[in-house]
């Protein structure tokens, strides 16, 4: 607890944005035999503190982490902000779950990036125009998809408005959604989930 609120404490003073790239599969506690028993919520505080810092906890494996890291670096710039971000586990079957956020006139180059256990997703636009995973270059992007990563890159200008995520999946999955303010104004963060 001590060192989690000295970090917190780091993350307020610096105003950093803190993710995480984590190399082990958090669905799949095989491969370490019966010697040790892991934690489900082994990964609660790398959560937690990517959250309160406006960044991401990401899982990867090591073939793919130089590529992801290379992708998510533009989140560390200092213009860029979180518009909406939400992490869930998901229990039972796999099912379409769908989230929602709002883009304004004075957000440029939005990505929004989408990760976990995740089999599909579509993003759709304010004007109902949709895009999904497959479709690396489409009408409301372009989309780098490695391994169970993935990030989209909106073409400029954002259609100002509601936006949805619909991600067909069952476990945990993270959607996050950054922008750069345009014209020197502040953005007013509006969150929405559905």
């Amino acid at each position: 607890a001590e060192l989690e609120n000295s970090v917190e404490s780091l993350i307020q003073e610096r105003k950093s944005k803190v993710s995480f790239l984590i190399t082990e599969d958090p669905s799949r506690s095989s491969g370490r035999g019966r010697r040790e028993a892991l934690s489900p919520d082994r990964f609660d505080l790398y959560a937690s503190l990517a959250q309160k810092s406006g960044g991401e906890i990401i899982f990867t494996n090591n073939h793919n982490i130089r590529e992801v890291s290379s992708i998510i670096q533009d989140s560390t710039n200092s213009g860029v902000i979180t518009v909406f971000h939400v992490q869930k586990k998901e229990p039972g079957l796999r099912k379409w779950i769908k989230y929602h956020f709002h883009l304004d006139s004075l957000l440029e180059r939005v990505k929004i990036h989408i990760h976990g256990d995740i089999d599909d997703f579509e993003i759709i636009d304010p004007r109902g125009r949709r895009q999904g995973r497959s479709t690396t270059e489409g009408p409301l992007g372009v989309i780098q998809n490695i391994g169970h990563f993935s990030k989209m890159s909106l073409v400029s200008p954002v259609h100002v408005g509601h936006w949805k995520v619909e991600i067909l999946t069952q476990g945990l999955h993270t959607v996050h959604v950054q922008g750069e303010e345009g014209g020197g104004k502040r953005h007013r963060k509006k969150n929405f989930s559905g």
